[in-house]
């Protein structure tokens, strides 16, 4: 029986943060042997340590019930070379975090990372003394309230975050929507991906693939693929920089036939087509 592998898993954020937990449910319900977490100050330093590294997985987060998709880390991942190997919808409950004994009504400014705050809104609806900062990440925030000892600042986080750094809960599920989730992928370089080991679960399977479209109409041309191979489940469109009114398009949907039909399919209307994942999306 071969070893079992040993895997560090990267982040983007500080000890506390979202994205870490995530970590922890990706290596739970994947039977992932972890050695380390690796902490990323940003997604481009993330996926490039992801890329380098032979013995490393990157966990993403791509999409909030929320505030919809996170643009940035799309583009990211049209040119990271990483493959998804998974995904997973994480609920996201926001808390506000400050030092022990504050009162709300002694704070001034709350930080947190932009999308955070974006969910969390009726906040500062119901108080509007507080002022929105927006912050590298959640946990960081965290972290700078603690280590600054700020009694007139606040932080939105997560419980974890309050337990890394010692802060009290003023307000529990701040977040908008009760139901509010995060999508995070996980995604592994092309020499990992070659030894990697994972369970195997049963149920259809995802991909996304992604190509350049200079005329949406061309999607109609996908209508017959559609009605036998695929169920779509969503269409994400990012505009090329260097070539106006041109998009790059990623396609997520079930698959139901073999890759290599579904992708030879594809090259006949878009002949530069690739596949970024196909795999069993765990929960």
């Amino acid at each position: 029986m071969p070893d079992k592998q040993v895997y560090r898993l990267a982040f983007q954020g500080a000890a506390g943060a979202y994205s870490q937990l995530a970590c922890i449910e990706f290596a739970r319900k994947l039977a992932l042997e972890y050695s380390a977490f690796e902490p990323c100050d940003d997604f481009e330093g993330l996926l490039e340590l992801a890329a380098r590294k032979s013995d490393c997985l990157a966990v993403l987060p791509l999409e909030n019930s929320t505030i919809g998709s996170l643009k940035q880390n799309y583009a990211l991942l049209w040119d990271s070379g990483l493959r998804i190997i998974s995904e997973i919808k994480l609920p996201i409950h926001h808390h506000l975090l400050a030092l022990e004994g504050v009162k709300i009504e002694d704070l001034k400014e709350v930080y947190s990372h932009p999308v955070a705050l974006a969910q969390c809104k009726k906040l500062f609806i119901q108080h509007p003394h507080l002022k929105a900062v927006e912050y590298a990440d959640t946990a960081l925030a965290a972290a700078y309230i603690r280590d600054n000892e700020l009694r007139d600042f606040a932080a939105i986080a997560g419980i974890q975050a309050a337990a890394e750094y010692g802060l009290t809960v003023l307000e529990e599920n701040v977040e908008d929507y009760s139901e509010n989730a995060t999508r995070f992928l996980l995604l592994a370089g092309e020499d990992l991906l070659e030894t990697l080991l994972l369970p195997e679960h049963k149920g259809p399977r995802k991909i996304i693939v992604g190509f350049e479209c200079r005329n949406m109409n061309q999607l109609f041309l996908l209508s017959s693929l559609f009605r036998e191979s695929l169920e779509l489940c969503k269409l994400e469109t990012l505009p090329i920089p260097d070539q106006a009114w041109n998009n790059r398009v990623f396609l997520e949907s079930m698959l139901y036939v073999d890759e290599p039909r579904i992708l030879s399919e594809l090259k006949t209307v878009f002949p530069d087509s690739r596949v970024f994942g196909c795999y069993i999306a765990i929960n």
